[in-house]
C-alpha cells in the first residue's frame, strides 16, 4: 500500500495505469479491510491518487460513501488520511459536486473538526473544507 501510496505521491504518471490494472479498485477494497493498517494506507493511496489531477475522479466516485465512514473511525491517522481524500476529491474539479452535496461532505467534515481532539487531525479537515470552498460561484452551493 505504501509503495503504491508513494508512486502517486508527486505526479499523476501512475494514475492510469493504477485504474488499468484494477489496483485502484482494490485499494478502494481494502478501505473497508479489518486492519487498521491497511485502511490508513489504503485511504493515502485514495487521496493521492486524486491529487495532482482529476483523471481518476469517476472511478473514485464510489469512494466517498466510504471515506465519509472513515473520517468517523477510531483512529485519528484513518480519520485524517480520508478527511484529505475527501479533500483532494474537491481540489481539480466539480465533476464530484453532486456527489458531496449527497453524502452532506461539507457537514461530515466540520462535524468532524468540531469534535476531533486531534489539533493535527483538526488541521487536515480544515484544509480538506477549504478545497470545498475554494471553489467557482456555482460551487458555493456546498
Amino acid at each position: 500500500m505504501n509503495l503504491i501510496g508513494n508512486l502517486c505521491r508527486h505526479s499523476s504518471y501512475f494514475y492510469i495505469k493504477l485504474k488499468d490494472s484494477g489496483i485502484l479498485n482494490q485499494c478502494i477494497q481494502l478501505c473497508e479491510d479489518q486492519d487498521k493498517t491497511v485502511k490508513k494506507f489504503a485511504c493515502v493511496v485514495l487521496g493521492n491518487a486524486s491529487f495532482h489531477d482529476d483523471s481518476l475522479y469517476e472511478a473514485l466516485r464510489p469512494t466517498i460513501p466510504i471515506l465519509i465512514n472513515l473520517i468517523k473511525d477510531s483512529e485519528e491517522k484513518t480519520r485524517s488520511n480520508a478527511a484529505a481524500a475527501l479533500g483532494n476529491l474537491a481540489r481539480n474539479s466539480q465533476t464530484l459536486d453532486i456527489d458531496f452535496i449527497k453524502h452532506g461532505v461539507n457537514f461530515q467534515l466540520i462535524n468532524l473538526v468540531l469534535n476531533e481532539k486531534s489539533v493535527s487531525c483538526k488541521k487536515v479537515c480544515v484544509m480538506a473544507i477549504m478545497n470545498l470552498l475554494s471553489l467557482p460561484e456555482s460551487r458555493k452551493l456546498l
